[in-house]
């Protein structure tokens, strides 16, 4: 098997992983804090990380819809402050053992918190999807073979010709009705995901790939062909798919897409 294959078998959200983060933080602070802990200390501490993020909490801008925040997140947004705090109160007393530990127990409570907030939305559900790894059933154009049970996703450039906009690399999830000759004329369906967010984040944390083989299953292998364009240019940009000065979107997705995809 390979490596992203073996990647692809560590799931992030579910499983022993979160498990083994908790744990590694939690071992890993008391290590630090060490057999005789300043518990005044550690307590100022809490009340530190609790003030921070009440007032983190008070600072979001008023576009942010609160009551959508799970209370949860407010835990997890505590983790890495209690880490570096702990490591601070514990640094003038400890060995050079429990420092290094304590320096390692920081950026592990950020992995853990960040993970936390993972679990909740499954927006990187493997490994494989943390480093960008080839989605299930993700071939080159130039090596499709359309198979008969399962569709084909592949990543095509599609130029913006009309628009100009900067764009990402789209991904197209074809059926397996798109490969047998004479083809059969197929409807187009254009899949756009959120901000922030990449163009492959449906076929990754929605697993829309498994979903479309199932309707292709119960239709004789026949389905739309799912068109994933980037919309937004970058990670966190959001060009409400409009056209705007320096970006375009609208007339790529209305103009630059269709053309690339019907040619």
């Amino acid at each position: 098997m390979s490596i992203v294959g073996l990647l692809r078998d560590v799931r992030l959200t579910t499983g022993i992983v979160p498990v083994v983060l908790g744990l590694l933080t939690v071992w890993s602070l008391a290590f630090t804090m060490g057999r005789r802990p300043r518990w005044v200390r550690v307590g100022i501490v809490f009340l530190v990380a609790v003030a921070t993020v009440v007032i983190a909490r008070l600072s979001l801008p008023g576009s942010v819809d609160v009551a959508r925040i799970p209370r949860s997140f407010y835990v997890w947004a505590a983790v890495p402050v209690v880490a570096i705090g702990v490591v601070a109160v514990s640094w003038p007393s400890a060995s050079t053992r429990r420092r290094l530990l304590g320096l390692v127990a920081i950026p592990i409570a950020l992995v853990f918190a960040a993970n936390q907030v993972n679990v909740w939305f499954s927006y990187v559900p493997t490994a494989a999807d943390l480093v960008g790894g080839p989605i299930p059933d993700e071939v080159a154009l130039d090596r499709l073979v359309p198979r008969p049970t399962h569709g084909s996703i592949v990543r095509l450039d599609i130029p913006a010709t009309a628009s100009g906009f900067h764009h990402r690399r789209s991904l197209v999830w074809l059926p397996p009705a798109y490969g047998p000759q004479p083809r059969p004329t197929l409807p187009v369906v254009m899949m756009l995901a959120g901000t922030p967010g990449r163009p492959d984040d449906l076929l990754r944390s929605g697993d829309l790939g498994a979903v479309a083989d199932r309707y292709a299953a119960a239709h004789g292998g026949t389905a739309p062909i799912l068109v994933f364009p980037d919309h937004n240019g970058r990670f966190t940009g959001d060009t409400e798919c409009v056209d705007a000065p320096g970006a375009r979107a609208e007339t790529y997705l209305t103009t630059d897409v269709p053309a690339a995809v019907t040619a």
